[in-house]
């Protein structure tokens, strides 16, 4: 029977679900604006449509109830605010937030995964859009709309004067690879798309995103494919050496990986990141809001107010207009000094937990969906790298989607 007939049968609200779950990534592409208006309105139709159909099984599953409680930490945090009213907005959200991880949940396993296949092929036409319009933008210096990027060494595509195709790269990357790498699958080529997707991660030019993707990349390919250890450690060398020469390429990307990347191995090579550089001193004014602040920390969104204040900007005086940032450009000494070690302990017990427990169910299912969504957030988690706002939307709401695919294929029904 063909989706199209499947969909006859269904809901109306199940089939809005769908259509707007389907056409998700493409909010990434238009503005937070849009990512959050998507947010909305899955929510509010998923809520209609549990109400209406009095399906409360999922209000009584382990994980909405564990995400409750780690909402409840966020509202303990909006009480020790300091300013409230910043932090008021984005407490709410996640409580939207845990209503499209539910969303998400509920319509991957509508009926034994019915949609699976339509969710991920949709979302893999979106990205291999995507893939081809920043070759193309490599190419010939702007995208198929004429966006080009005001940094050298850097692409755009289709988000324009904001540089952060990265994050949507990794975050649906595998989801594409697996999709057609299981609709034709070639075991003797397998590993060659996944070549071409850590080398248009490099061309992009945003560093941190490359490092967490090649590693991700590099951690799938060992554990999702049973090739042999000499066929993996030629794709690794093949994968280097291709890299190495794209650095070698273009005085641009010499500049940005090379030039510009710090030697903390050198003699007292860490001291000098932390103290002379801008995202150095970033860290070092997330950690040193923390130490002042290590219970509760300064609230959500409250550390772009904090950072401005004298007792930190003297410290780097060289990187003062960096200092005075929005987020602390790392997502450990984000969480620590805008929630302390409340909220940190908090996030940290949850997410370790929900890792742990999907990757058990991964090695029983072997699903790679789930294992995508497994490398995504601990690979977003690793300690130093440079990273985006986590509380923020274009941050928070694609790490939340990934973490509900994680979660969908724990208990699947066979």
């Amino acid at each position: 029977m063909s989706i199209f007939r499947k969909l006859e049968k269904e809901n109306f609200l199940i089939i809005q679900l769908l259509f707007l779950i389907c056409l998700f990534p493409l909010s990434y592409l238009l503005g937070n604006s849009i990512i959050n208006l998507f947010l909305l309105i899955i929510s509010i139709t998923y809520l209609i449509f549990i109400f209406r159909k009095k399906i409360y099984s999922d209000f009584k599953d382990f994980t909405f109830i564990s995400l409750i409680l780690l909402w409840i930490t966020y509202i303990i945090n909006l009480i020790f605010s300091q300013d409230p009213s910043l932090s008021f907005n984005r407490v709410l959200k996640f409580f939207f937030i845990i209503i499209f991880i539910s969303a998400i949940k509920y319509i991957l396993r509508y009926k034994n995964y019915l949609f699976e296949k339509i969710i991920f092929k949709t979302w893999s036409i979106i990205f291999i859009i995507v893939f081809f319009d920043l070759v193309f933008e490599y190419f010939l210096g702007h995208n198929l709309t004429g966006n080009t990027s005001y940094m050298p060494g850097r692409l755009t595509s289709f988000i324009g004067d904001e540089l952060v195709i990265g994050y949507f790269y990794i975050g649906f990357a595998l989801f594409s690879f697996v999709y057609f790498n299981q609709e034709f699958e070639n075991k003797k080529y397998n590993y060659l798309p996944l070549i071409l997707l850590i080398g248009v991660s490099f061309l992009i030019g945003e560093r941190s995103n490359f490092i967490k993707f090649f590693l991700t990349i590099f951690i799938f390919f060992f554990i999702a494919y049973e090739l042999s250890i000499k066929k993996k450690i030629i794709g690794l060398i093949v994968t280097i050496i291709i890299i190495i020469s794209l650095i070698y390429s273009s005085v641009n990307y010499k500049t940005r990986f090379i030039a510009q990347m710090p030697n903390i191995f050198e003699k007292n090579g860490i001291k000098k990141f932390m103290l002379n550089s801008t995202y150095g001193s970033h860290f070092n004014t997330g950690i040193n809001v923390f130490k002042k602040n290590y219970i509760f920390g300064v609230g959500i969104k409250n550390y772009r107010v904090e950072s401005v204040k004298e007792i930190y900007t003297k410290q780097n005086k060289d990187f003062t207009f960096q200092i005075m940032g929005t987020h602390p450009h790392q997502i450990h000494f984000e969480i620590l000094s805008e929630t302390g070690l409340f909220g940190f302990l908090s996030f940290t017990i949850f997410i370790l937990y929900f890792i742990f427990y999907s990757s058990k169910s991964y090695f029983k299912s072997r699903n790679k969906y789930q294992l995508s969504a497994i490398l995504f957030i601990l690979c977003t988690l690793i300690p130093f790298l440079p990273s985006g706002s986590f509380f923020s939307t274009y941050t928070s709401v694609l790490f939340w989607l990934n973490f509900a695919i994680m979660t969908a294929y724990n208990k699947r029904k066979i």
